[in-house]
């Protein structure tokens, strides 16, 4: 009998009437990790392990033991047993471990509670997008972002703040959820001198996670102890940033340990982005709404300012592009590059044109003053660059954005000095105003030509007409066509951009 026990594919203990151990294999041995010795003459009831339940316990404490089938968690073993208790002349009890069943369907709920909470969190995201379109300033997007994560059970808190005006610090815009407490001590700790996680994801533009609150050295005691006390265990802080440029932070609160994804931090990065690309566009669209713009003069110096020629170099124009790099079109009076070695944020030189007045082509990685002052909304001039520095002319939509405009230059390069500021009447281009502009630029043959092609079909994809059909139908050569096509098509192009502002510009391609 014993040696049929001993093969056994399952954990089998015999006892007898009064539930003593009489026998068990090894099998049963190995699965409650115990020795023939240590159970054998024992009350079962005893020795066994307990669980939560005490289902086994309860089933021998009845006269006759109760049959019963059953799984349960054994803290000690760290294993789910599915239990089988069977009567016949003797009791006998059937083990097995189930563990393996148990720990994949707690995956498959983890798994499913994250896809549901991220697809809470996208569908978050979408609502947020679809908001920001009916905003009008910064603390309005601030207050969307933080009600729409705030009230509802995925976040228990969560708070927005904008870059102060007077310092690299933060001021208290927005809230959403029941944290008093918290709260009261932001603000505090806002007004004081210790720098927060939030300030440094600010100034870096890069997010911060903390994953257990109540052990972050990063924070304050007193912030910390506010935190633990509404039941919050982590957060993150989320720069609102457009163009690289941060306009605040998203600080979210979660009431779970660990409580952020990899998935569910780069869908709150993008939250992040939308509303700070929303601010970005909203101090855009105020300069081109505005009566009035405050026109600023300024210098800044540092070493990494890309140029360090040998004569003065005028910016003719500018492009950024989508990978965080800007194209510049620099003109120099000197025969040498105007970019010297030893300048890592320079990817790329090309002259383009040579001669006295040579333009050049420099793609240039990173923050620049032209970035920074296009994420404010503001609208370059002039730029006028020597050895380490640059002298710039630009427009702002509104003169209370002119302080924190300073001090985000002041965060970024070496010396910021302004020269001289001024209220100046903005007056945008009407499309009368352009073709006037444009008319006084053609001649009379460009402006012939220009029309000939454009009534033939010529700037069409496929052409309607060639330039040599042209030619025949104007009676000149095809040669001559070209260039006043190309003279027209200059001078249209100029006055289309020069209708946005005198040159250089900087627009995005």
């Amino acid at each position: 009998m014993n040696e049929t026990l001993e093969r056994a594919p399952v954990g089998v203990l015999l006892t007898d009437a009064d539930g003593v151990v009489e026998h068990a294999n090894e099998r049963a041995r190995t699965l409650l990790e115990v020795t023939d010795g240590s159970l054998t003459g024992a009350a079962l009831a005893e020795v066994y392990p307990r669980s939560a339940e005490e289902t086994l316990r309860t089933a021998f404490e009845q006269t006759p033991v109760a049959e019963r089938s059953f799984e349960e968690y054994y803290p000690r073993l760290e294993r789910w047993l599915a239990v089988d208790i069977v009567r016949t002349d003797r009791p006998v009890v059937y083990l097995d471990d189930v563990t393996p069943a148990y720990r994949r369907a707690q995956e498959l709920d983890t798994l499913e509670s994250r896809l549901d909470r991220l697809r809470r969190i996208d569908a978050l995201v979408t609502d947020v997008l679809t908001g920001v379109m009916d905003a009008t300033d910064g603390d309005e997007v601030a207050e969307l972002v933080c009600r729409e994560l705030g009230t509802t059970d995925l976040y228990a808190f969560t708070w927005a703040g904008e870059r102060s005006v007077d310092d690299d610090g933060l001021r208290f815009v927005a809230a959403a959820g029941e944290a008093p407490d918290l709260r009261t001590e932001l603000e505090r700790q806002l007004d004081g001198s210790t720098t927060l996680p939030e300030e440094r994801a600010v100034a870096s533009g890069e997010s911060v996670f903390v994953d257990n609150i109540a052990s972050a050295d990063t924070l304050p005691d007193a912030l910390r102890v506010a935190a633990f006390g509404s039941g919050l265990q982590s957060y993150g802080a989320i720069p609102l940033a457009g163009d690289d440029v941060p306009y605040g932070v998203l600080c979210v609160y979660s009431d779970r340990e660990d409580g952020f994804s990899q998935q569910e931090r780069e869908s709150l990065r993008t939250l992040g982005e939308i509303g700070g690309f929303a601010i970005g566009a909203m101090r855009r669209e105020t300069l081109l709404a505005a009566d009035t713009v405050t026109r600023l003069e300024l210098r800044v110096e540092d070493p990494a300012v890309p140029f360090d020629p040998s004569a003065p170099v005028s910016l003719a124009g500018s492009v950024q592009r989508d990978d965080d790099a800007a194209v510049y079109y620099v003109r120099t009076p000197a025969d040498d590059t105007p970019v010297s070695e030893g300048h890592d944020c320079v990817a790329q030189v090309r002259e383009v044109e040579s001669g006295e007045a040579a333009l050049y082509e420099v793609t240039v990685q990173g923050q620049t003053p032209l970035v920074v002052a296009r994420s404010w909304g503001g609208t370059v001039h002039t730029a006028e660059y020597t050895a380490g520095g640059v002298q710039l002319t630009l427009d702002l939509p509104r003169r209370d954005d002119l302080r924190p405009f300073v001090e985000t230059l002041r965060a970024e390069f070496e010396t910021v000095s302004v020269r001289s500021k001024a209220e100046t009447r903005y007056q945008p281009a009407t499309a009368e105003r352009f073709r006037t502009a444009l008319a006084e630029r053609l001649t009379e043959r460009q402006e012939t030509v220009l029309r000939t092609a454009d009534l033939a079909d010529y700037f069409q994809s496929p052409r309607g007409s060639s330039a040599e059909e042209l030619a025949d139908a104007l009676d000149i050569t095809g040669p001559t066509v070209l260039y006043h096509l190309r003279r027209a098509q200059q001078k249209l192009v100029d006055a289309f951009f020069d209708s946005q502002g005198p040159r250089p510009r900087d627009d995005r391609g």
